[in-house]
């Protein structure tokens, strides 16, 4: 479990004084093997243990009462230490390039974390310990644009691969998809 004097690791940059950074380390990869590798007790109660470690970590360390906000930045929902981030989290971001796979992937990420991750974790809750910083439903906050690549020439400013699949975001998300 990472001490509550990891947060207190500042980032010092020039316009964001009171930011504080805890950046990943490859010890999350470890946590993930060790997470997957062993039971702990009964089989239930160890996977809601297990999915809801960063709940446990936020109240033992009252971290929560120190910010605003906390912004997990973790790869797509399908590691441990993600669904860790997802069952303390409110709401969550989806970083979005205009290409094919995201037009396949950011629906389906979409539906793994509200009928896949939020619904296993609503099902074990209840034979779990309470966790008071367990988010039950974690809603989509939006898709944000990135990595976009312009082309000085065309009407958009974009290529024309980002441009085509941008339109189809913008179809898909509506006022949900933030865009550059």
């Amino acid at each position: 479990m990472i001490e509550k004097n990891a947060v207190k690791a500042h980032y010092y940059g020039t316009y964001y004084r009171t930011l504080d950074i805890v950046p990943a380390s490859h010890q999350l990869d470890d946590i993930e093997i060790e997470l997957t590798a062993s039971p702990h007790g009964n089989a239930i109660q160890s996977e809601w243990a297990k999915r809801t470690l960063v709940c446990r970590w936020i109240e033992e360390t009252g971290v929560d009462m120190e910010y605003d906000y906390i912004l997990f930045d973790c790869p797509p929902a399908t590691k441990i230490v993600s669904q860790n981030a997802i069952a303390a989290s409110h709401g969550y971001i989806v970083p979005v390039v205009p290409e094919a796979v995201m037009e396949r992937g950011a629906p389906h990420l979409a539906g793994m974390i509200s009928s896949g991750i939020d619904a296993r974790l609503k099902a074990l809750a209840p034979f779990g310990q309470p966790r008071p910083m367990y988010v039950p439903v974690s809603e989509l906050v939006g898709l944000v644009v990135t990595r976009i690549q312009t082309h000085g020439r065309a009407q958009s400013g974009y290529t024309d691969d980002h441009t085509r699949h941008l339109g189809s975001l913008r179809r898909r998300w509506g006022a949900d998809l933030l865009e550059p």
